[in-house]
């Protein structure tokens, strides 16, 4: 091929078993002296692979006359690193009974590389029966430990001695809009939603301002996957946001696109961070903590500062609550109820140091607004498990989060709910 120029691909796919990989022929790479023609690969092929949860490399190479031979290995060494690379970071580094917050608030990518890593666990032991579990910073049990998480103490005391695989991919802030895009991309990497638990609070039905986003994590990935409920989000006279520069756009595609299907990128934070955890239990036989916090009593704090901030007084507004689809948060829980029809689902709204709040619960709007929406969410075609006045409030950290010994009592209320022969009678 002296003097010709080739552009190959190097896909590896991992589909059903995640050992398997299909190389496409790479011949004139490693035979550069014969002649070839161009060679390409189909852009359909390429993309149907993808889309069935394909986990692919895009190598082009402009080949001029004779190829080194130091350059066949280069490449091969970079693909076969590319294939090993997943097996070589535990899972416990990417999950364990949670997701790292800390790492997927500075690279959102983190999160599709934990949902990769998980589809994988799952292949490999052939769960069929494992519960996922998604919410906000509650159900990710901030701001406490993953061992101290609801969930962990679910499977480490309350299965009843036989495993139950529980994943739990809730993150702090996250939004009802969140949750259903989460949904979506749990399908789109053909992880199963066909028992799940979610949660909402009061705060997340009280009505936004008009400046306030209805998702904190997952907007672009929305827009990519429904794109009618992305448009919902827009005000009615915008077309969304101004287009991105050329310059920008292609930057986008680059980091967004094209190099997060290179697991040696893709990967690199979990990597770091598996190298750090190793190094510091050579050196000092001590991991640093995966808390967000202390998860100290709330009177023993000096958190009222922290009480008086706009946005922890509005999510106790006492202003009548809209519960129709005019409510962003309504539009999104019925889309949850429609992506969960005939699916064993529960919703789980948690519940409010009262003692902490009693100036804001105590108003007679707030105490009509929790009837008012412990009647609505009862009404829908979904299991409804209200923990407001259920867990004590010596147990809380804050007007919300709980203690380790609260989240153990949130473990026992939920699975219990979970396994209700009651609801599954139905």
């Amino acid at each position: 091929m002296t003097g010709d120029s080739l552009i190959f691909f190097i896909t590896s796919s991992f589909f059903s078993d995640p050992y398997q990989t299909t190389i496409l022929p790479i011949a004139p790479m490693v035979f550069p002296k014969l002649s070839y023609p161009v060679y390409t690969y189909p852009v359909e092929r390429f993309k149907s692979n993808h889309e069935q949860g394909g986990s692919s490399i895009i190598l082009i190479a402009k080949f001029m006359g004779k190829i080194p031979r130091s350059s066949f290995f280069i490449v091969l060494f970079l693909l076969i690193l590319d294939i090993c690379l997943p097996f070589a970071v535990p899972i416990d580094e990417i999950y364990h009974y949670r997701l790292s917050y800390k790492l997927i608030l500075d690279n959102r990518n983190d999160f599709k590389v934990a949902l990769d890593k998980i589809k994988r666990d799952i292949d490999r032991k052939k769960l069929k029966d494992y519960i996922i579990i998604l919410g906000d910073s509650v159900f990710y049990g901030s701001p406490g430990k993953s061992d101290d998480t609801f969930n962990a103490f679910i499977q480490k005391e309350l299965a009843g001695g036989k495993t139950q695989q529980i994943y739990n991919l809730s993150l702090p802030a996250s939004q009802i809009g969140d949750i259903y895009a989460m949904l979506l991309m749990l399908d789109d990497y053909g992880i199963s939603t066909d028992r799940l638990i979610f949660n909402v609070r009061y705060a997340s039905f009280v009505s936004r301002d008009t400046d306030e986003t209805a998702l904190f994590w997952w907007m672009d990935e929305l827009r990519s996957m429904d794109v009618r409920a992305y448009q919902r989000l827009l005000p009615s006279s915008s077309n969304g946001a101004p287009p991105a520069k050329p310059y920008q756009q292609v930057k986008n595609g680059i980091e967004n696109v094209i190099l997060p299907h290179f697991r040696l990128f893709s990967y690199k934070d979990y990597l770091n961070q598996t190298v750090q955890d190793e190094w510091n239990r050579k050196t000092n036989g001590v991991v640093a903590s995966d808390e967000l916090g202390p998860s100290e009593p709330w009177y023993e704090k000096d958190i009222q500062g922290y009480l008086e901030q706009p946005e922890i007084k509005k999510s106790f507004s006492d202003a009548p609550l809209d519960l129709t689809e005019r409510n962003v948060d309504v539009y999104f829980l019925n889309k949850i109820i429609e992506h969960q029809k005939s699916k064993d689902t529960l919703l789980v709204m948690t519940g409010t140091n009262h003692s902490l709040m009693k100036d804001l619960t105590g108003k007679k709007g707030y105490q009509e607004n929790l009837k008012t929406l412990n009647d609505f969410l009862v009404s829908q075609p979904i299991d409804f498990l209200n923990l407001e006045d259920s867990i004590p409030d010596q147990l809380f950290t804050d007007h919300t989060h709980f203690m380790p010994e609260g989240y153990h009592v949130l473990a026992r209320l939920v699975w219990d709910a979970f396994q209700s022969e009651e609801r599954h009678k139905l």
